[in-house]
């Protein structure tokens, strides 16, 4: 028996800060759960409505154009409403980037639809890659991809 050391003293502390790192681990997991469960989070939905190009002009490699769009954002949370700080919205041809413009700031409310009107102006672009036209069947195309 005299060869029996006693546990170490700092033992008890160890169990005692693993116990509470543990409770507040499950105590942060409960409060997301009942937060989610109580909101319901859905994801916010974006899509063009319609478009529309003007003052279309494609000379020597050099493009102009006016295009005119109508986004939808749609919040569908009955509990959550957004508050938008920054929306920029893009016309690409190909992986080059055509016009670039931001939406204004703007709050949307729960369960709503907000219509947004934006304009983008392309000026004196130089296209990489060619005229900007694609030949099918005799006509004339231009192939443009929109991001948001």
């Amino acid at each position: 028996m005299a060869n029996q050391k006693p546990p170490p003293r700092n033992l008890g502390l160890v169990r005692c800060i693993a116990m509470v790192l543990i409770a507040s681990i499950i105590l942060n997991a409960l409060i997301v759960l009942v937060t989610w469960l109580s909101l319901r989070p859905k994801k916010l939905k974006y899509s063009i409505e319609d478009g529309s190009v003007s003052g279309y002009n494609l000379s020597n490699g050099h493009f102009n154009a006016t295009f005119h769009l109508l986004l939808l954002a749609n919040n569908p949370n009955k509990k959550i409403s957004a508050y938008y700080d920054k929306i920029e919205v893009s016309v690409l041809y190909e992986d080059q980037t055509v016009s670039v413009n931001n939406v204004n700031p703007f709050y949307q409310p729960r369960k709503n639809v907000t219509h947004l009107n934006v304009n983008l102006e392309a000026k004196d672009v130089t296209l990489n890659g060619g005229s900007g036209y694609r030949r099918e069947n005799g006509e004339r195309l231009w192939d443009c991809g929109f991001g948001c």
